[in-house]
């Protein structure tokens, strides 16, 4: 990515596009099919130390090394607002009703109501009594806090954490063995293509409503445009040995060489005519001439 270390990496539930923080404060979007980012965002002042989006798509949480922890609008790309942390956060996670966790040092912290707009106080406060948190991410369907730190595991309970109105043909947390057998089954059956992978969702299922003429000089362009690609990769593909001095040198002789022999032949050519004409000149010869006698 050539943007520094890669410190976490995450997944937007509502398009299944990676996000990856990067070492220099940048956040990247990518998909599978894409060989450059979809979107890159300057985020913070240091490194990226986690980062978390909501399920729907909209908003982004990040935490940084600066202190600071910014919440973004992925429909424009702009900040919303920011909260500061004591201690830089080395976890962040958003739950499915929109509560923010922040874990920090040795206290986490949730925050109600604080994405679409900014919160004066958190929702809920915990201290593990001196043991450092390493990360923490909501339990789904539960109102629960999961948690690790030094020590091992911890769970906390937070109200109105987990969706309590799911869809069972979606995602069932009470499916038996069975049903979870037939899940995966249909669940490898029914998996999204890399290609259907993009920013916006809503792509698949629209239809282009251009003309023929319109289409035929897309299709041209891009066309012309993978051509010049394999064209620039094939110039810049070098033998090994080639740029170095000797060889260059003996190039510039080559060609010195060459242009010397093209101006013999032409010269070698101009006297072959002029030798035609003469002969020409003299008329018809006799082998007989050679006996007469000459003045």
């Amino acid at each position: 990515t050539k943007l520094g270390r890669c410190d976490c990496l995450g997944l937007n539930p509502y398009n299944a596009v990676s996000l990856l923080g990067h070492s220099n404060g940048t956040v990247t979007m990518w998909s599978p099919s894409a060989a450059q980012p979809l979107v890159k965002m300057f985020c913070h002042r240091g490194p990226v130390q986690s980062l978390a989006a909501d399920r729907e798509g909209r908003q982004l949480a990040t935490a940084g090394l600066d202190g600071q922890i910014h919440v973004w609008d992925l429909r424009t790309y702009k900040k919303l607002h920011s909260y500061w942390t004591p201690v830089p956060a080395c976890s962040v996670d958003i739950s499915q009703r929109g509560l923010l966790g922040v874990g920090f040092g040795s206290h986490v912290e949730v925050w109600k109501d604080a994405l679409a707009l900014k919160a004066k106080a958190p929702y809920l406060s915990h201290h593990t009594q001196g043991l450092r948190v390493k990360d923490i991410h909501f339990c789904p369907f539960e109102d629960v806090l999961g948690l690790g730190h030094t020590k091992g595991f911890s769970s906390l309970l937070v109200p109105g954490a987990g969706e309590p109105n799911f869809d069972t043909l979606e995602a069932n947390p009470f499916e038996t063995k069975r049903q979870r057998r037939e899940a995966e089954v249909h669940q490898l059956l029914d998996k999204l293509q890399p290609e259907m992978i993009a920013l916006d969702p809503h792509f698949i299922g629209t239809v282009d409503r251009a003309n023929k003429q319109v289409r035929r000089e897309e299709s041209r362009l891009d066309k012309e445009e993978a051509e010049s690609e394999q064209r620039r990769k094939r110039e810049k593909r070098h033998a090994r040995g080639r740029d170095k001095i000797g060889k260059l040198q003996k190039k510039k002789q080559f060609n010195v060489i060459e242009s010397r022999k093209q101006d013999a032949r032409a010269h070698m050519s101009e006297q072959r005519e002029d030798g035609d004409v003469g002969e020409q000149s003299k008329g018809e010869v006799s082998v007989l001439d050679r006996f007469k006698v000459r003045d």
